[in-house]
């Protein structure tokens, strides 16, 4: 930027300092509305970014109450000289009526935040001849994260005489932050080890590699910032949607069985007999060429034990209503509890192709799951005073849903516990969890007052 020395201050040297608005900015113009009036030209002075769309202003009539586009639709019609808002179909009342646009998420101007700026000053005489950069250590500002929901801009002055030679005066803004992209999240999926995948569109596949860190800087889905500094470091990178997120688990058997005969950590067996079913249902559900997915789980509430997921690959019943799986992997240390277990429950799942627009065109990058990545992506939740909301499960038709919800706050180290009861033709069922963000992803970890319990989809 140019400009004349003799515009300029005349104490000392480039000083640069960081000024912060709320990028929340609600623009308004009141119009005195005659009945049959459709156009209302909209004031530069009192807009100073013209909306794009009618559905991108709110009216409010003369009791101030808003007017709903789709019974009050509008249009903004642009030209050279004004800019207008016409209304289509039904008209307001006559009386005041304000047209407010809010600028909030609509590419406001604003500096990046967590940079580190250096302002410099070059001065020119009337040959184009240039001295070298002067700047001074009051010259320099870091935008801190938590500003990144501000409009911020950077205010720059010369307290300084300029040389008797200087015509001319050139600012120089450095900015020394290290290669950086931006990734904007489009989902995430567990993944089979129990991390997370996280989805973004195909384009910015080049962004990131194996072994990089992403850091969080808005919670998912919601406009608050992550002010604390959470890095995820990147494990694996897959082009393609991973089997385990490609393929949904839907469940379609639940069997309490006997095993007499225990199982053994380190083969990829699992032999089987007995159970309060009909296992005749649970043979023609295996017999069949769609992929089918088991888990273990014994015990119940806070001691209830949940073993990893293993892809059924073969199965072989014998005399005596005993079956032997075969599974894709040998089963794992951490479902030695399964050696032990005399009756523990089998759980049958199908798997459902949900690939589709949700997973077309992107690719996945795993991170490890932990107590960031449920606080920010997961259930990112608005902070409302000091207490947090807890998500609540789905209503459906067939499940009638009673929420007695337990809150706590942000930052104790208390376990929080929440009960909720389920009610489906009168007969109500209590259910118990101290992992409220696990509800809908894992409602095996909900704790029931029943014996049996089949998780509601």
């Amino acid at each position: 930027m140019y400009g004349n020395y003799k515009e300029g201050y005349d104490t000392k040297d480039p000083v640069i300092i960081a000024d912060q608005t709320s990028s929340n900015i609600i623009e308004s113009e009141d119009f005195t509305y005659v009945t049959g009036t459709r156009k209302l030209v909209l004031s530069p002075d009192k807009f100073s970014e013209f909306p794009i769309q009618g559905q991108d202003v709110t009216v409010l009539d003369v009791n101030n109450n808003e007017l709903p586009f789709d019974q009050y639709p509008r249009l903004i019609n642009k030209q050279a000289n004004e800019t207008s808002l016409f209304f289509t179909d039904t008209q307001p009342a006559a009386g005041t009526i304000t047209i407010q646009y809010d600028r909030k998420n609509r590419g406001i101007p604003s500096v990046k935040s967590q940079r580190n700026y250096q302002l410099g000053l070059v001065y020119q005489d009337k040959y184009g001849r240039q001295s070298p950069v002067f700047t001074d250590k009051d010259a320099s500002t870091f935008i801190e994260k938590k500003n990144s929901a501000l409009k911020n801009k950077l205010i720059g002055s010369v307290e300084s005489d300029a040389p008797d030679w200087a015509t001319h005066y050139k600012w120089f803004l450095k900015e020394g932050a290290s290669e950086y992209y931006n990734l904007v999240l489009s989902n995430f999926y567990t993944a089979e080890d129990g991390n997370i995948w996280l989805s973004f569109p195909s384009a910015e596949v080049n962004k990131i590699k194996t072994g990089d860190f992403i850091e969080l800087k808005k919670k998912h889905d919601i406009e608050e910032v992550v002010e604390d500094i959470v890095k995820l470091k990147v494990l694996d990178i897959a082009l393609e949607p991973p089997k385990f997120v490609e393929f949904e688990r839907v469940q379609i058997h639940s069997e309490d069985v006997d095993t007499s005969g225990p199982c053994t950590v380190g083969l990829s067996t699992f032999e089987f007999s007995g159970g309060s079913k009909d296992f005749t249902t649970l043979n023609d559900r295996l017999n069949v060429s769609t992929r089918r997915v088991v888990r273990f789980t014994d015990g119940t509430g806070s001691d209830k034990k949940v073993s990893k997921f293993y892809t059924v690959v073969g199965y072989k019943m014998l005399t005596g209503n005993r079956y032997i799986l075969t599974l894709d992997t040998a089963i794992v240390e951490a479902d030695n509890f399964l050696v032990t277990a005399t009756t523990p429950t089998l759980e049958l799942f199908e798997l459902q192709n949900r690939r589709g627009a949700e997973l077309s065109g992107k690719f996945f990058a795993k991170v490890e799951d932990s107590k960031e990545i449920v606080e920010n992506i997961k259930i990112p939740l608005a902070v409302e005073e000091d207490r947090l909301v807890i998500q609540t499960l789905p209503e459906t038709e067939s499940v009638g849903i009673v929420e007695n919800q337990t809150a706590y706050k942000g930052g104790s180290t208390l376990t929080p516990t929440i009960t909720w009861q389920l009610s489906r033709n009168n007969d109500r069922e209590t259910f118990t969890s101290n992992k409220p963000y696990d509800i809908t992803t894992h409602p095996i970890n909900l704790s029931s007052s029943k014996k049996a319990y089949t998780p509601y989809n």
